[in-house]
């Protein structure tokens, strides 16, 4: 079987690494990959479209001049919703808790004072057309209980 190297980029590429690590050529590689069928480069990411439904926050909001419980629920709409109001009102607080639900882990752009306030958090979306909650429970801004809710459609 014959293979043209030139129809796979090689320096720095998945096939060079391959190469060195099993200490033959890359032609080698390339001849053997190709043999059993195995693709050379990476497949690209499948997308995964993320429709969020539902946020609710609930906590205790202390050292602010609005201070005391809070119990939030925000409702996305299907074609467009919009987060206004005056700066820190909260507008970049609830991007970041939908961000952690979905990454298991907050990002340092939640405000350390915001999260400290957080007892819970809801979040309903769907990915990739599957119907997804988040529950977490929290205290003083440390994660204690969270669950992942799944359902078919």
């Amino acid at each position: 079987m014959t293979v043209e190297a030139s129809s796979v980029e090689h320096s720095g590429s998945l096939v060079g690494r391959i190469a060195a690590a099993a200490k033959t050529t890359e032609d080698d590689v390339v001849v053997v990959f190709t043999t059993h069928g195995i693709p050379l480069v990476y497949p690209p990411a499948r997308p995964r479209s993320v429709r969020v439904h539902r946020l609710r926050v609930l906590g205790v909001r202390s050292g602010t001049t609005h201070d005391g419980p809070f119990d939030r629920i925000f409702t996305f709409d299907t074609d467009f919703t919009a987060l206004v109001a005056s700066n820190f009102r909260g507008k970049t607080s609830v991007l970041e808790i939908i961000t952690w639900c979905l990454r298991g882990s907050p990002r340092d752009r939640l405000q350390a004072d915001v999260r400290r306030w957080l007892s819970g958090v809801e979040l309903d979306v769907t990915i990739a057309g599957q119907a997804v909650g988040f529950r977490l429970s929290l205290d003083k801004g440390t994660l204690v209980r969270g669950e992942v809710l799944a359902a078919s459609q």
